[in-house]
């Protein structure tokens, strides 16, 4: 686990800027427009495989899986998404969850069952969300007609 989390820091950490906050070679390499976070993301997947080798459970890596997938998303907008990933760290989080998980394996397997549905929630509101603007659009589209 020690190798783990120097591997996160490395990512997430381990530049610090002259105002006071770190950052690591994962907000660097996220700069470059395009490839930078899918970069970012096949470096995350590290500490992911680790997990999925350690025999963490299926929500416990599904939880790892959201927050990397979250950085990389927001990740991808310009400017707000860089900002985002220099303070979302998924790297040195997913880290923290897998050593509590070492730790009390039910208490964070639970944590991230809800977790994830609290997630499976929020994405079928965003499609309700989307799927009713869509029709309002459609609506003011044929009203023009």
């Amino acid at each position: 686990m020690t190798w783990l989390r120097r591997y996160a820091r490395l990512m997430d950490s381990s530049i610090r800027l002259p105002f006071g906050a770190r950052i690591g070679l994962d907000s660097v390499i996220g700069l470059v427009p395009g490839l930078g976070d899918i970069a970012g993301a096949i470096f995350s997947s590290v500490i992911l495989i680790h997990a999925w080798r350690g025999g963490v459970s299926l929500p416990v890596m599904l939880r790892l899986l959201a927050n990397v997938l979250l950085e990389v998303v927001v990740g991808s907008v310009p400017v707000i998404g860089d900002l985002f990933d220099m303070a979302f760290k998924a790297n040195e989080r997913n880290v923290r969850i897998l050593e509590r998980y070492a730790a009390n394996p039910g208490r964070v397997k639970a944590r991230s069952l809800a977790a994830v549905w609290l997630l499976i929630a929020f994405l079928l509101a965003l499609l309700v969300g989307l799927c009713l603007a869509i029709v309002a659009m459609l609506q003011g589209l044929f009203m023009l007609l």
